[in-house]
């Protein structure tokens, strides 16, 4: 049903008699089944007439179909595009919720990659610094103290300036990154 289908057929409804509609009885010379819609008092009423042909007034689709055309009175279906717009509306707010979801889960998605990537070039740059570090190690670790300290023993003086200078420029990296 497109837009266009709608709006006739509100349009129709609106300029047709408000209903409720009623399927009444047939006339007296049983070819027409009545269809009353009650506009206020008693004698205030308006009445379609389907005529049955002789081969549908002992049919039942005769009747049947003056039936349907009373349950289809313009209340009704004016009801009826109501509560499908209505629908529409909560269709398409459900859909702009999902994309905004979507779109959040994505940028969440690539912010976490993007983390990720970081851990690992930080890992891989610790690994490469604790390699240079155990180069020419010997002796124990000492840990210990409320700061975390660390002391370690080297054979050669140029070992530990070496372990030293490699420490240092990868302190001084994650200060100037905490900055960012």
């Amino acid at each position: 049903m497109t837009d266009d289908d709608i709006k006739r057929l509100r349009e129709a409804a609106q300029a047709a008699t408000k209903g409720p509609w009623t399927l009444g009885a047939r006339d007296e010379t049983d070819n027409w089944q009545l269809i009353d819609a009650r506009l206020g008092g008693w004698h205030e009423f308006a009445r379609v007439c389907v005529h049955l042909e002789d081969e549908d007034r002992d049919h039942p689709e005769g009747v049947a179909n003056a039936a349907y055309i009373a349950a289809a009175s313009p209340d009704v279906v004016t009801r009826l595009i109501d509560r499908l717009e209505a629908a529409e509306r909560e269709r398409d707010e459900a859909m702009n919720r999902a994309r905004t979801w979507e779109n959040e889960a994505q940028r969440r998605s690539r912010r976490y990659e993007t983390d990720v990537s970081a851990l690992r070039a930080e890992r891989d740059a610790l690994a490469a610094l604790l390699r240079t570090v155990a180069t020419g190690y010997t002796g124990s670790v000492m840990v210990g103290g409320d700061c975390g300290a660390v002391t370690l023993h080297y054979t050669t003086s140029a070992q530990a300036e070496a372990a030293h200078a490699a420490l240092t420029d990868y302190i001084d990296a994650l200060a100037a990154k905490e900055q960012k």
